[in-house]
């Protein structure tokens, strides 16, 4: 078994190496190409643990050490699925949603992108880590119950974080100024030179650089003084 676990690792690589990247470059869609990116490194230690298995296959433990290797043998499969997932939505993201966001000329957009994906691998890891507590053993019911609880401890105190990013995207979609125009924001008065995801900077004539939240600007009377009539 541990002959055939090796003999069948090296088989799957000089497949994954030869005909499939061979395959993947001749096709036009770049779809193939990330799926392969996202089974590349994970497949060694895909490979690691065949022959675990094969072993322990072999070796026929009593209780209670084949629980513990059983253990020992999903946690591996389980980070090895999460790597991949991990590869693949980043593959997916850098080669679709980062050539979105780039023929755009709002700069919202530019900053979701690794907000995105930092949520989307969060919740992979998060997963994972599930998975992995249940093989140990431990009762998952209680660890999701708690993330739901740290959940909407999160979400309270993430309340004004939302709401700035709300308030930047009111900002760049309903444009009432934009960058290098002269504004006037309830008394601060300057040029806007910058709109991001939570704040803008206002540069003030005297050189000082206002920094105010999004949900500030979205609450507040807006004078656009380069718009104005001269």
């Amino acid at each position: 078994m541990l002959l055939l676990g090796g003999v069948l690792g090296r088989s799957l690589s000089f497949f994954y190496d030869r005909r499939l990247q061979q395959t993947a470059e001749a096709t036009k869609t770049e779809v193939d190409d990330i799926i392969l990116y996202a089974l590349g490194r994970p497949g060694v230690l895909l490979g690691i643990v065949f022959r675990a298995i094969a072993g322990q296959r072999i070796l026929s433990p009593a209780e209670p050490l084949r629980t513990v290797l059983n253990a020992s043998v999903e946690i591996p499969v389980v980070l090895t699925v999460a790597w991949i997932a991990v590869r693949l939505t980043d593959g997916l993201i850098d080669t679709y949603l980062v050539e979105y966001v780039e023929r755009t000329e709002t700069k919202l957009d530019d900053e979701l992108v690794p907000i995105v994906s930092r949520i989307t691998n969060i919740a992979i890891v998060s997963i994972a880590g599930v998975v992995i507590l249940d093989s140990l053993g431990y009762d998952v019911t209680a660890v999701i119950a708690s993330l739901g609880v740290a959940g909407v401890a999160i979400a309270f105190a993430s309340r004004k974080t939302m709401a700035d990013i709300f308030g930047g995207a009111h900002i760049l979609t309903t444009k009432p100024f934009l960058i290098d125009d002269i504004v006037d924001v309830d008394g601060t008065t300057g040029t806007a030179e910058s709109i991001g995801l939570r704040t803008t900077r206002i540069r003030e004539f005297d050189g000082r650089l206002i920094t105010l939240p999004n949900s500030t600007i979205a609450n507040a009377e807006v004078r656009n003084i380069s718009s104005e009539p001269t």
